[in-house]
């Protein structure tokens, strides 16, 4: 055991050291980092060190994988700033599903679908970086962006097949979906409901014909599709 007297600390407090070389090379450390070999148990000194061609294959693939991935993110980057496909299909992939979370209960009325509608036209002028100054109709923004109005469509579609598939499923959402509650109506015109709209959507006439409509899957599943062709 050597003390920290031994090593010139006046407070001559015990300190543990491996070897005497190790408290000769603790006099000679200028910085404290050089001490990390002090704490290392002498049993870990009987193996050999490790290649340095180890230690330059390392940095080496280290550099090249820093290098390929800053040239992935230039190339997804370019690709984002040049082709309005690839903004497209990130619209797609991040932000619509962000927007039409929960939309299987939306009521959509008519100040919401213009709501919709707006917030779908403002994502393509985005993508095709059109300014508002520029003064483009909708339809001529559309024509450059090659594609159509599809958002409502999307909600609408969606909205029909889990109504669907809660009807003919016949469990707690159904009971939620089509309940009544005791009482009388209120005086005026009524508020729109979720069925109302998707009724409509469907011209499939009444609330109670859609219901009907909805318990069998092949019926509704046309309906379904003839009312996408019809808005599109």
């Amino acid at each position: 055991m050597t003390s920290t007297a031994d090593l010139g600390d006046p407070s001559g407090s015990p300190l543990v050291m491996t070897t005497p070389a190790a408290a000769s090379y603790l006099n000679t450390t200028t910085h404290v980092y050089d001490t990390y070999g002090l704490f290392i148990h002498p049993h870990w000194y009987k193996f050999p060190l490790i290649p340095p061609i180890w230690h330059y294959s390392l940095g080496i693939f280290i550099t090249f994988v820093s290098i390929f991935g800053s040239m992935g993110n230039l190339l997804v980057m370019y690709i984002f700033g040049t082709y309005v496909f690839a903004r497209q299909r990130a619209l797609q992939c991040y932000i619509e599903p962000i927007l039409m979370y929960g939309y299987e209960a939306w009521t959509i009325s008519k100040q919401t679908q213009k709501n919709l509608e707006a917030t779908e036209m403002w994502f393509i002028r985005r993508m095709l970086r059109t300014p508002w100054v520029a003064k483009k109709s909708n339809e001529k923004v559309l024509k450059e962006a090659h594609k159509k109005r599809s958002l409502m469509n999307k909600i609408r579609k969606r909205q029909a097949t889990f109504f669907g598939h809660v009807m003919r499923k016949g469990k707690m959402e159904h009971i939620v979906t089509t309940g009544m509650m005791e009482g009388k109506r209120s005086r005026g015109r009524q508020r729109e409901k979720m069925l109302d709209g998707l009724t409509k959507w469907l011209n499939a006439g009444r609330v109670t014909q859609a219901l009907t409509a909805a318990m069998d899957r092949d019926v509704w599943k046309d309906m379904v599709a003839n009312a996408t062709k019809q808005s599109t």
